[in-house]
């Protein structure tokens, strides 16, 4: 046309037209089963949200909700019921969850098993090198080269894996004899004790009980009778002395009032 080569324009059927979408046996990958629809996607939040915007908005300009995945036919009223039974019935789970919720780390002192730094890095290459390769093969961006190294670097991911996951094996079963000499040690150190404490507790108990029958057969000093402070008071008529102890207050009456033939009832009881 300007003096060059005339090249055709590509017709709309040509642009569109791909080469059918190859699964990965390799990744885990959620199908989309609709009517001659042949799309994978990485999670089922894409899937949800591809049957959404791709199948069911081409059901609105017709009013017929039908469902068309894997020649299921079952009619609904309207496009919130169609999309209520395609969730709860093919796609199996109830709601759209966010990446990543739900999932629960194990970061308490009660579990054992921890993955090391090495292991989690190992991981985050591996999803990462996989959702490399799925983008790659949709696209059809890659060559054979690329896609070889990707997966050779996959293998020697999952070597490395399975070598961390045994060693941590490993390192668990050691923890755990460890954990378990530790507390038979704690459970006879604890034996030992409450013995000691026992045997401390009676000795103290012997020594109160022969004080407090020295104390009672023997008279009260009158220092401690006349000027002594405390809880224990005398309730005989026109006494009302103050005694730290019960045993003071019990000799006390034993030789000042009954020695004295002073046989008053108590004032108050």
């Amino acid at each position: 046309m300007f003096g060059g080569q005339s090249h055709s324009m590509p017709t709309r059927r040509q642009a569109k037209k791909r080469p059918p979408i190859v699964h990965l046996p390799y990744l885990k990958t959620h199908k989309c089963n609709w009517l001659r629809c042949k799309y994978y996607f990485l999670t089922p939040q894409e899937l949800f949200g591809h049957i959404q915007k791709r199948h069911l908005e081409k059901l609105l300009t017709v009013s017929i909700f039908t469902c068309k995945w894997n020649n299921c036919d079952e009619f609904k009223l309207s496009q919130n019921e169609l999309l209520g039974h395609i969730r709860e019935t093919h796609l199996k789970y109830r709601g759209v969850r966010g990446e990543g919720r739900g999932e629960e780390e194990s970061g308490t002192k009660k579990k054992l098993r921890n993955l090391q730094v090495e292991n989690a890095n190992l991981r985050t290459r591996l999803k990462s090198n996989e959702k490399k390769i799925f983008l790659l093969r949709n696209q059809y961006e890659s060559n054979k080269s690329n896609l070889d190294d990707i997966l050779n670097e996959l293998a020697r991911c999952r070597e490395s894996i399975d070598i961390i996951q045994k060693q941590n094996r490993a390192y668990d079963d050691l923890a755990r004899r460890e954990w378990a000499e530790e507390q038979c040690r704690n459970i006879e150190e604890v034996y030992m004790d409450e013995e000691t404490m026992d045997n401390v507790f009676e000795d103290e108990a012997r020594i109160k009980r022969n004080w407090e029958m020295d104390v009672e057969m023997s008279p009260p000093s009158s220092d401690v009778d006349l000027n002594c402070k405390g809880t224990f008071r005398c309730s005989w008529k026109n006494c009302g002395q103050l005694f730290m102890d019960r045993a003071s207050l019990k000799a006390h009456v034993r030789w000042i009032h009954i020695s004295n033939s002073q046989l008053q009832s108590p004032a108050n009881q």
